[in-house]
């Protein structure tokens, strides 16, 4: 709960500086204009039968969606509208053309403008890990180069932690890979007895979360390492099902602000956040390939 306030009062402030960069010296380069810039208006994408104007107000509109574009508003300091779509394609078109500012869209929909919008938001399902972000290693003879070619190999699970490989089956699932996602061959140990299985041959890839991999290549000592026998050939997570997205080009301080507004949702202003995503717990940030298969 405390994490999402603080990412409304301080996640737009700490975006600026991650994305403009610090310079001490008394001569800097010319302010980033794309980081100082701002939106002058915000119009948002929403389901409806047919299309109408965007509008800042409905009589029918339920109670929710009016105090969204109110605290949107209040937020930001620049007029929302919300403006009926008919379809995910519709919102998708208007977006990329910049007739709008932001939409929900799904991977289909997001797939003939993916290169001029980018998703930022996504909902995240009650007692759910969220998109694991698992990795594929293998040693570095192996023949595997690609998680394509892994789907015929013999691979290596963690049973340590039943909610962490239940993530990561589903995230193999999701990409192509049923045979490492439903395969029974699961060691029963650590990442260090997982690995030392894979050195033996027990199996031809590990399979782990992606944090999991990252803490062992970092060692137990000073001059410990224990990857360099051992090599990454894929690491994903499992597409969103849905995200809002934004056009690339964005200013990066309206980016910044959107996002921080929406990750306070559920802490500030609950009603509105289960309108906005309903059944979810919370709206988090997510990367910019988020509504993209990996494959």
């Amino acid at each position: 709960m405390r994490r999402r306030a603080l990412a409304a009062g301080f996640g737009p402030l700490l975006v600026m500086i991650l994305l403009s960069g610090c310079n001490s010296a008394a001569r800097g380069p010319a302010p980033d204009r794309a980081a100082t810039a701002q939106l002058t208006r915000l119009r948002i994408a929403i389901d409806a039968p047919q299309t109408a104007p965007c509008a800042a107000d409905g009589l029918q509109w339920p109670a929710p969606q009016r105090a969204y574009v109110r605290h949107l508003g209040n937020r930001m300091g620049i007029a929302v509208t919300l403006c009926p779509m008919a379809s995910r394609q519709d919102a998708a078109a208007a977006l990329a053309t910049g007739k709008i500012d932001m939409a929900l869209l799904d991977a289909e929909s997001y797939a003939a403008v993916k290169t001029s919008v980018r998703p930022i938001l996504a909902r995240r399902q009650p007692a759910d890990l969220g998109r694991v972000e698992a990795a594929l290693i293998v040693t570095q003879g192996s023949a595997l180069r690609q998680l394509a070619a892994s789907g015929q190999s013999r691979p290596i699970f963690m049973a340590q932690n039943p909610v962490v490989l239940a993530g990561v089956r589903q995230t193999m699932a999701s990409v192509w890979a049923p045979a490492l996602a439903n395969s029974t061959t699961v060691i029963s140990a650590t990442t260090p007895a997982a690995m030392a299985a894979l050195r033996s041959g027990a199996g031809d890839v590990v399979v782990l979360q992606s944090a999991q991999w990252v803490r062992f290549c970092r060692g137990q000592t000073k001059g410990d390492t224990p990857c360099t026998d051992l090599r990454e050939i894929w690491r994903g997570r499992p597409p969103a099902a849905e995200a809002w997205s934004v056009r690339r080009d964005m200013p990066k301080e309206s980016w910044a602000r959107l996002v921080g507004i929406h990750l306070a949702l559920f802490d500030e202003q609950p009603l509105i956040a289960q309108w906005l995503a309903p059944g979810a717990t919370e709206i988090e940030p997510t990367e910019a390939t988020a509504l993209e298969i990996a494959r």
